[in-house]
């Protein structure tokens, strides 16, 4: 990270941002800190190699776990990027939910098609029912559903989507900033070998891990919950509401849809 950028990022009023100027002064200062320590100890000639070790392997140890949490603090802050959301649909939007599913299915034909799809190949209407669900039922690849995702936002909320890009950027300066600076601590402490730093290092931050644990679990468990809103499920529940004929004409429609995206599924599951 250039002293510019960190400037630029300091005096942002963007918490992401502020959080990766603060974490690259750290950064530096790790780096610091760990040189004149390295300095000291091997320039002193009263110290055997075993002996400039014994002082120097605790302090690469504490470097070493002070940069794993800094690592971790990163993660952390990127799952806290503010993106806009896309509106969802209403829980009594029946219609909207088949126009979901067959425009889904639509998609899946043109995927079938071989027909190379781009991200702005489709209306907003039929993207946006696309994003709603899983790529699989849509038949596209995740990159693809990304960029669908990505370009309906930008079109519906520039101005946010501009500010969470840039707090994207600054995390992505500062995880590149802290792969150097693990690069250069691993340079730097001579008597780790390459071979043997991978089990090393390991045992190193195996407390961090331990300490981290709990929390990363729960809020892995948190991202992963999908969203049921789109499933058959929630939409025959709204079709309790719904007239006789209503009812009886939507459930063959999800009959219908339901098998082909349950056979998009298995196909999905197949290409694992």
């Amino acid at each position: 990270m250039t002293k510019v950028q960190f400037e630029k990022y300091a005096k942002s009023n963007r918490p992401v941002q502020k959080a990766a100027a603060a974490i690259a002064m750290r950064l530096d200062e790790l780096t610091a800190k760990m040189t004149g320590h390295a300095h000291d100890i091997k320039s002193d000639v009263n110290l055997s190699d075993r002996g400039r070790r014994a002082k120097l392997e605790p302090l690469y140890v504490k470097a070493f776990q002070d940069l794993h949490r800094i690592q971790h603090e990163i993660a952390g802050l990127s799952r806290t990027v503010a993106k806009p959301k896309l509106p969802a649909l209403a829980k009594d939007d029946v219609v909207g939910f088949l126009q979901d599913q067959e425009a889904r299915a639509y998609v899946r034909s043109l995927a079938k098609s071989g027909k190379v799809l781009d991200p702005s190949d489709l209306p907003a209407s039929i993207a946006a029912a696309v994003v709603r669900a899983d790529p699989a039922l849509s038949g596209v690849t995740p990159i693809l559903h990304r960029a669908m995702h990505d370009r309906l936002l930008k079109d519906a909320f520039p101005e946010a989507s501009q500010e969470s890009d840039a707090d994207a950027a600054a995390l992505e300066l500062v995880t590149s900033a802290t792969a150097h600076t693990h690069a250069k601590l691993q340079q730097q402490a001579g008597f780790l070998n390459q071979a043997g730093f991978g089990d090393w290092h390991a045992q190193a931050v195996e407390p961090i891990e331990r300490e981290f644990a709990v929390a990363d679990s729960h809020q892995r468990t948190e991202r992963e919950k999908t969203n049921s809103e789109n499933s058959v499920e929630s939409l025959i529940e709204c079709l309790r509401s719904a007239s006789p004929q209503e009812r009886a004409d939507a459930q063959n429609r999800i009959r219908r849809i339901d098998m082909e995206e349950h056979i998009a599924e298995m196909q999905a599951l197949k290409s694992l």
